[in-house]
């Protein structure tokens, strides 16, 4: 038996470290750049590289990512065990399961800090309309954009102070009329996939050989992990 690593998302970076220091987890970690899931093909390329550059000594990988745009489809094992979430993107990750993901609906729209500092949102890409255009044409565009979703939510986690995310995140709240809500984080599927508790239909376990498929992010999509 050899030893276990970690690739993981960047913008799960500040929850990961809060619950490997709470377990006093030292496996190495290897992180790939936040903002690649708006380029699934490029996210892909990524973990697998990092995941070509592991030494010999590590057996399974860790994969703290959800499928996220089918950006995980293709990847293949190699010689090692990979283990990941089974839920569809990163969101079931922050709130604990992809049963009180679904219990917001599909017209709330989610942050949290690491998710506002280095993914693609609606707040940069605010940003970027009003460098552009303008603030009146910018908020056309982002009302436009934004026309499906009826609330914003501030997960807590724990792993960051809520209070400057939910005014960050009120500023163009406010200019779009949607209230901003706080959800309740649950960090579990981490622990659990730190700790090996790897329940069937809670984790995707892929053996030496194996593939991530396209019928598995189907699968996930929607599943109802508990």
């Amino acid at each position: 038996m050899r030893g276990s690593v970690i690739v993981a998302c960047e913008t799960l970076k500040e929850e990961l470290e809060l619950v490997m220091g709470r377990m006093a987890c030292s496996y190495p970690v290897f992180w790939a750049e936040s903002g690649l899931h708006s380029r699934p093909e490029k996210l892909r390329v990524r973990i697998a590289e990092l995941i070509g550059e592991l030494g010999t000594e590590f057996d399974t990988v860790l994969l703290l990512f959800g499928f996220c745009g089918n950006s995980l489809v293709g990847l293949t094992s190699g010689e090692r065990t990979l283990v990941m979430p089974f839920v569809p993107d990163c969101i079931p990750i922050f709130l604990g399961s992809n049963e009180k993901r679904m219990q917001y609906g599909i017209d709330t729209y989610f942050f949290t800090r690491g998710y506002l500092r280095g993914e693609k949102n609606v707040m940069n890409e605010h940003g970027y309309y009003v460098r552009r255009y303008g603030k009146e044409r910018a908020l056309k565009f982002t009302k436009m954009i934004m026309e499906h979703y009826r609330r914003f939510a501030v997960i807590d986690t724990g792993a960051f102070d809520v209070e400057p995310v939910e005014r960050e995140v009120g500023k163009v709240a406010g200019l779009l009329g949607i209230p901003v809500i706080r959800a309740e984080g649950d960090l579990g599927i981490i622990e659990d996939l730190l700790s090996g508790n790897w329940a069937p239909g809670r984790f995707m376990v892929i053996a030496p050989g194996g593939s991530i498929t396209f019928e598995d992010s189907l699968k996930a999509g929607s599943s109802q992990i508990l």
